[in-house]
């Protein structure tokens, strides 16, 4: 990342210095083997300098990290002397202790409850099942069925060879 900054700055550095004081001219080919040279320790000695400031900031970042560590190091300590010097249990014990029993009588309470109204609704699937046994129905049935307001009702869904209904034989109320 730092690469790609370092050459844009050399990009930028060009551009100022030649926009302040003009292009150079052009040379021949002992000029711009000259250049070249000047160019290559140009590049050379900033190379030097980015090294050394990648390799600063990389010392400054794990020094902040270590630095970073520690205090919360230290401060993590400072918060549980904070626990051992200031309990949240400033009543007895005793008190305590039976506080959470009676909260431990309440949950297990909720839960016979819910254990209850499972088995009150499971004993009552088990009689319907038991009630209303199931019982099949002709696929492609003739006969016509009256709806709950006593028309008639379509029965032509149930003619698709696949479909096998089942539906419950209930007691008429």
């Amino acid at each position: 990342m730092l690469e790609s900054k370092r050459d844009l700055v050399y990009q930028l550095a060009y551009a100022e210095v030649e926009a302040e004081r003009g292009e150079l001219l052009q040379t021949c080919d002992e000029g711009t083997a000259c250049r070249n040279e000047i160019l290559k320790l140009l590049k050379e000695k900033l190379n030097e300098q980015w090294l050394k400031v990648i390799r600063d900031l990389k010392y400054e970042v794990e020094l902040a990290v270590k630095e970073t560590w520690n205090v919360y190091e230290d401060a993590w300590l400072d918060q549980v002397q904070c626990e051992i010097d200031h309990p949240c249990c400033e009543y007895p014990e005793k008190k305590y202790a039976n506080e959470i029993k009676q909260r431990l009588y309440q949950l297990r309470m909720e839960i016979y409850e819910e254990y209850y109204a499972w088995y009150t609704n499971e004993t009552y699937v088990v009689a319907l099942k038991t009630l209303c046994p199931p019982q099949a129905f002709d696929l492609c049935s003739t006969d016509t069925y009256l709806s709950w307001d006593g028309t008639e009702r379509n029965t032509d869904y149930m003619c698709t060879p696949q479909t096998n209904f089942f539906h419950p034989q209930c007691p008429n109320t």
